[in-house]
């Protein structure tokens, strides 16, 4: 039967992804920031970090113009697993989406699904406070990081590249693949991450496929397979490449 596949971006570990201004979040042209409500929105899914100490949690937080926070934060829970952490919020009338590591205060959190719970409490005057909680989705996730230099083998035959990899200990790895191009050459290799929650550094040959790759600036990119409960995950990276005589 085949699995389903899944494609996950790489999270880092405090990233504003967009902003919405306070119009596009359902205020007319005569409503003032001043008279908005504070927002914060559980998103869904979660991840869960290779080493299982922490949960990367989705959300969107919204706090009007001149107001003051006093309370800001999230939380996640499982059985055996629980955490809290602070949230940075900005209070200038602009909606953001954000993603917060959660850390555990013990134990290992788990993929599965979670209780994510998070509140915002302003004052401007009065005291203003808002929640969300849902229970969302917790998926594994993939860090992968392809190295910054390439070298040369076999007079540019193939080049050699390290790729680190971590994935969840109870998924598995499956075949992931990198490529390497620098026009016109190009090649693609391929390697099995290891997933037992640590990040593991490999080398993988790449060959050229047309003909030999020259030394200079390319471009490299990995995407990194795991699997779970027959659905598959990755992560993927891509950035510019320095090609070494080796």
């Amino acid at each position: 039967m085949a699995s389903t596949v899944i494609h996950r971006r790489r999270f880092r570990r405090v990233l504003y992804v967009g902003v919405l201004t306070a119009a596009s979040i359902g205020a007319t042209p005569a409503a003032s920031a001043g008279e908005l409500d504070p927002m914060v929105e559980v998103r869904s899914p979660a991840g869960l970090a290779p080493d299982a100490q922490s949960v990367l949690v989705e959300l969107t937080v919204f706090c009007p113009e001149n107001r003051t926070v006093e309370q800001a934060g999230v939380s996640v829970a499982q059985p055996q697993a629980s955490g809290q952490v602070a949230l940075p919020v900005l209070c200038d009338g602009v909606a953001r989406y954000f993603t917060v590591a959660v850390p555990s205060d013990g134990g290992q959190f788990v993929t599965g699904s979670a209780q994510v719970s998070a509140v915002l409490a302003v004052r401007q005057g009065r005291a203003k406070e808002v929640r969300d909680s849902a229970q969302v989705p917790v998926e594994p996730l993939v860090t992968v990081t392809v190295a910054a230099e390439a070298r040369l083998d076999g007079g540019g035959e193939a080049v050699l590249i390290d790729v680190t990899a971590a994935c969840p200990a109870g998924s598995a790895g499956q075949l992931s693949d990198v490529w390497v191009f620098k026009y016109p050459a190009h090649g693609m290799g391929t390697f099995t991450p290891t997933c037992d929650g640590s990040p593991h550094t490999v080398t993988v040959t790449v060959p050229a496929a047309n003909e030999p790759f020259p030394v200079g600036s390319g471009f490299a990119s990995s995407t990194v397979r795991i699997q779970e409960d027959g659905v598959t995950f990755s992560g993927q990276d891509f950035h510019n490449v320095e090609i070494t005589p080796g």
